[in-house]
C-alpha cells in the first residue's frame, strides 16, 4: 500500500473549535480527505493563481498539485507517490481571511506549506517536539520571506499567525506565537536586505542520492547537514545499513551520543556480522570515559576486530580501549599502523 509522508500546518484553531491532527504515515491516500475528492486532484482557479504568485518571486519551479479538501478544516503538505501535494480547505481559508479581514493571511498559510517542501519537512518524520517546532519556524521563515516579496506589510504577513497561534507551547507541536511572529519578521527582514534563504529544491532524489551526499557531507565535516542527508535517506530506505553507520560518525562528531549509540545499536541488529556497527558502538563508549563503558568497549571493539582484519581504525580502537582498561596494547597499534593507521603507534610504542 502507497504511504504518505506528510505534516500539517497544525495551527491552533482559536475560534474555530478544532485543532489540526497529524495523519498516520500509513494511511492510504484515499483515507485523506475522503479519497481527496474521490481522488480529482482539481484546484480552483484562485488557490492556483497564488501559487504561480509565490512561485514567480521564490524562484522555485511549479512542482505541486493543489487539492481542495472540504473539511480539512486546514491547509497541510504532503508527499504521494513522488508528487508534491498542498491540501487545503477552501472553506477554512475563506473563514481564515474573513477574520483577518485580509487575503495576505491565506498567502501566508499557503507559503508555510511551500516551506516545509522547500525545507525537505516532508520527507521524514520529526523524531521530536523540539525538531518539529524547528520545522515549523523554518517554514514561517520562509513565509515571511516571500510575503514581503509579495509586497505584503509585516503585520499582514504576520496576521493568520497572530489570529490562530497562542503563547503556550508546552505540548504543542507548534511554537509559541511570539516564536513564530519572530520568524516570520526574520524572514522579512532578511527579504529586503536581499538575504537568500531558499535552499537548493530538486526532484525528489533516490536513498542513495541522500546517502552518498551524506558521505560526502561528513567528509567535509559538515555533520548537521550530514546527518539531515542520511535521515532523508534512512526515511526513503529504512534498511539502509551504511547510511544508520554514517550517521553514526555525524552525531558521534557532533557530539550526539545517545543518537550515535542508537544507530550503531540498529545497525548491529541489521548486520550482526558486519563489523562497522561493533566499531562504530566501539568508538562511541570509549568517549564516556568510564570503567564500565571502557570495558564494553574493550569486548565490542574485540568483536569487530574477531569479525575483519584488514580495517586498521578498528585495530587503532581497540588499541585505545586496551590502554583505558590497562592492557598491553601496542600490539594493536602496531596492527593498525600496519593497515595505515600509525598516530597512536608512534606516539605511544616507538
Amino acid at each position: 500500500m502507497k504511504k504518505l509522508l506528510l505534516i500539517l500546518l497544525c495551527l491552533p484553531m482559536i475560534g474555530f473549535g478544532q485543532s489540526c491532527n497529524y495523519a498516520s504515515l500509513a494511511k492510504d491516500a484515499e483515507e485523506i480527505c475522503s479519497h481527496i475528492n474521490a481522488l480529482s486532484f482539481s484546484s480552483d482557479k484562485n488557490a492556483d493563481v497564488a501559487l504561480n504568485n509565490i512561485l514567480s518571486v521564490s524562484g522555485i519551479e511549479k512542482k505541486f498539485a493543489m487539492i481542495p479538501c472540504v473539511g480539512a478544516n486546514g491547509c497541510f503538505a504532503l508527499i504521494y507517490n513522488k508528487v508534491r501535494y498542498i491540501v487545503y480547505d477552501p472553506n477554512f481559508m475563506r473563514e481564515i481571511s474573513e477574520n483577518t479581514g485580509s487575503s495576505w493571511s491565506n498567502m501566508t498559510i499557503l507559503a508555510h506549506e511551500i516551506g516545509h517542501h522547500v525545507n525537505s519537512h516532508t520527507l521524514y518524520s520529526s523524531k521530536s517536539l523540539e525538531e518539529n517546532r524547528k520545522w515549523e519556524l523554518e517554514a514561517d521563515e520562509f513565509a515571511g520571506f516571500i510575503l514581503h516579496k509579495l509586497g505584503a506589510s509585516l503585520d499582514e504577513a504576520q496576521s493568520a499567525v497572530r489570529l490562530l497561534s497562542n503563547n503556550d507551547d508546552e505540548y504543542s507541536t507548534h511554537p509559541s506565537r511570539d516564536k513564530r511572529l519572530m520568524a516570520i519578521e526574520q524572514g522579512f527582514r532578511k527579504s529586503i536586505k536581499g538575504v537568500e534563504i531558499i535552499p537548493e529544491f530538486d526532484n525528489i532524489k533516490s536513498a542513495e542520492d541522500y546517502f552518498y551526499k551524506g558521505k560526502l557531507l561528513n567528509k567535509e565535516k559538515k555533520y548537521d547537514l550530514a546527518i539531515k542527508s542520511l535521515s532523508l535517506c534512512i526515511s526513503l530506505d529504512p534498511h539502509f545499513y551504511e547510511a544508520y553507520i554514517k550517521r553514526g560518525v555525524g552525531y558521534t562528531k557532533n557530539g550526539l551520543i545517545d543518537d550515535a549509540l542508537k544507530d550503531f545499536n540498529l545497525a548491529i541488529n541489521m548486520q550482526p556480522n558486519n563489523y562497522k556497527g561493533y566499531w562504530g558502538l566501539g568508538t562511541v563508549l570509549l568517549m564516556a570515559e568510564n570503567e564500565e563503558s571502557d570495558n564494553k568497549a574493550l569486548n565490542i571493539l574485540n568483536k569487530a576486530a574477531s569479525l575483519y582484519q584488514q580495517e586498521g581504525q578498528v585495530y587503532h580502537m581497540l588499541g585505545w580501549a586496551e590502554m583505558e582498561t590497562g592492557l598491553e596494547y601496542c600490539e594493536s597499534f602496531k596492527k593498525a599502523c600496519d593497515l595505515g593507521v600509525c598516530s597512536a603507534y608512534k606516539y605511544y610504542c616507538e
